[in-house]
């Protein structure tokens, strides 16, 4: 419990302080533009995710590994555009025993079409089949479509699992 405090704070204060120019900002909330139209959000170690009513996925927040898919490493203080038809996404964090704060260090989404996309740093991680890593050069900052017929993910450090859409696991 501890430690997800410690994240939420980290993702806080980021919103605060942060932003690739130097300058500092007290907003919190990122606004960019009047027709937001948000139904699903995801925050987590300092960097957050929104899908819209169109099914697009938006990006922002801290991006040291790749993992907003933004094709960079560059912090974001506004959403930035990721994909579109996008039905889910789940990331993973770890925390190093040296600091004890959350860090994000992949993300994964599935789009509307059952295909399921990863990005990110997945240095410790391993495949969800046999030659289906994303981790060729270990940093991936794009998406890189994984499988298709996915219906479900899950993730944690070190492991991933999908439900295929006709129900077999792949872990």
């Amino acid at each position: 419990m501890y430690l997800k405090r410690i994240g939420f704070i980290v993702s806080v204060l980021f919103f605060i302080a942060c932003d690739n120019s130097g300058s500092s900002s007290k907003q919190l909330l990122p606004s960019p533009s009047n027709n937001n139209n948000y139904k699903i959000i995801m925050a987590k170690g300092g960097s957050s995710f929104a899908i819209k009513a169109d099914d697009s996925l938006w990006a922002w927040g801290l991006n040291t590994n790749g993992q907003l898919g933004d094709g960079t490493t560059l912090n974001r203080r506004t959403p930035v555009k990721i994909m579109d038809s996008v039905s889910s996404v789940s990331s993973v964090s770890f925390s190093p025993i040296s600091t004890g704060i959350m860090a994000m260090k992949y993300t994964m989404a599935i789009k509307t079409d059952g295909s399921l996309w990863a990005w990110g740093d997945a240095e410790y991680d391993r495949p969800l089949a046999p030659g289906k890593t994303f981790a060729v050069d270990r940093l991936r900052p794009n998406p890189v479509k994984i499988m298709e017929s996915v219906s479900s993910v899950s993730a944690s450090n070190g492991s991933r699992m999908a439900i295929k859409t006709y129900g077999s696991l792949c872990a």
